[in-house]
């Protein structure tokens, strides 16, 4: 529902912006957003427009019945800055004629230390990625450091006829570009297993419960991937990926739950298994497939760590409730301890995010609470 409600507040503000145009001149970026989770400093710097990924295009059409030279006005803004970060105006050097359509614009000839081509700068026109994070301590820090934060920066370009002048832009045609920054942050997993190198515990559910944390970034799908060793050679450190055989690999997106993965598969007993969470890396050389003309045909993925479990239908394990009760007990709250000390006990199960778990998924969810406050409450 969040990514359907995101796409039409988009859709909404690009009405906005073909409501935006004068009766002499149409404009549109084409597209008009991308998301990525991690965008470098150096594709948008100005002062090497010629090395910037190709990541939009400006469109623009006189639709009038008059031929004339136009003011251009490009602002460069960032989410977390109340005014934008880099304005520059300049004025196209020759007429464009009565329905006539300019050569294409592109954040190359917008985010440039220079005009773009065929037009000549009003006042100073002075863009490069020092003056961009001037004043904003945050972006400049980041910037620095060679990656843009987490927010959004966008391009907006503005046009009217010379004989509008340039002072006021309330009659401009305008359109805006922006680049969504999004970072997908780390992918930790919960449950089940343990990371590679630490005694793997024994599962003996099926369907298994499938746990991780990740930051929802509202673009990012998640893929699943399981690995099978035999019980006679258990998966090594730095072997892991190319030993074994892959037993289940499936994209977990499209309307499933995007932290948890359940479903009946053919386990051995005996046998181990290796898993981990994944995601396609979006950047500036292959944003999200809502827009972007630069395509990387490898983009890399954003991966958790492995944690590897043994499988074992046999295994019975009758006192769950008890390491339960134990777990509880370890986490030394008074308001919890009153409740175990007056003769509640553990059911065996955890109801977490609407789901109910046991067994070593229990156990394991348990385990996030350590060195956490806690509140307790009781109901009926």
């Amino acid at each position: 529902m969040k990514r359907h409600l995101g796409l039409s507040s988009l859709l909404l503000l690009a009405c906005f912006a073909l409501w935006g145009q004068n009766s002499f001149l149409n404009t549109q970026f084409t597209p008009h957003y991308i998301f990525v989770n991690s965008l470098k400093s150096s594709s948008l710097d100005p002062e090497a427009a010629w090395a910037q990924p190709i990541l939009t295009m400006l469109q623009i059409s006189n639709v009038s019945t008059t031929s004339f030279r136009f003011y251009l006005k490009v602002d460069i803004s960032w989410s977390g800055a109340s005014e934008p970060l880099l304005t520059g105006i300049c004025l196209s050097e020759q007429e464009l004629p009565a329905g006539g359509t300019f050569a294409a614009l592109t954040n190359q000839d917008l985010l440039n230390s220079v005009p773009p081509a065929g037009f000549a700068a009003v006042g100073d026109w002075d863009f490069s990625l020092d003056h961009m994070t001037e004043g904003t301590t945050v972006l400049k820090n980041a910037v620095q450091a060679g990656f843009f934060p987490a927010g959004s920066m966008s391009v907006k370009a503005s046009l009217q006829p010379e004989a509008m002048g340039y002072t006021d832009w309330s009659q401009a045609s305008t359109s805006t570009f922006t680049i969504y920054v999004r970072s997908a942050g780390v992918i930790q997993l919960l449950s089940p297993g343990a990371p590679i190198g630490v005694n793997p515990p024994v599962i003996s559910d099926n369907p298994v419960d499938f746990l991780w944390n990740a930051i929802d970034t509202g673009v990012n799908d998640y893929q699943i991937t399981i690995r099978e060793y035999p019980a006679n050679l258990p998966p090594q450190p730095g072997s892991l990926a190319n030993t074994g055989s892959v037993f289940y690999d499936h994209a977990t997106g499209g309307g499933v739950d995007q932290y948890s993965f359940a479903r009946f598969l053919p386990f051995v007993p005996g046998n181990y298994y290796a898993w981990r969470i994944s995601t396609t890396q979006f950047t500036e050389f292959h944003p999200t497939s809502s827009g972007g003309i630069w395509r990387d045909d490898d983009p890399g993925l954003i991966a958790s760590d492995w944690y590897v479990f043994r499988y074992d239908s046999t295994e019975l394990e009758t006192d769950i409730p008890q390491r339960i009760n134990a777990h509880l007990n370890s986490l030394d709250n008074p308001e919890l301890r009153k409740l175990l000390d007056s003769g509640f006990f553990p059911t065996g199960s955890v109801l977490w995010q609407g789901k109910q778990y046991s067994g070593q998924a229990a156990l394991d969810l348990l385990e996030m609470l350590k060195g956490k406050d806690c509140k307790v409450r009781v109901w009926e």
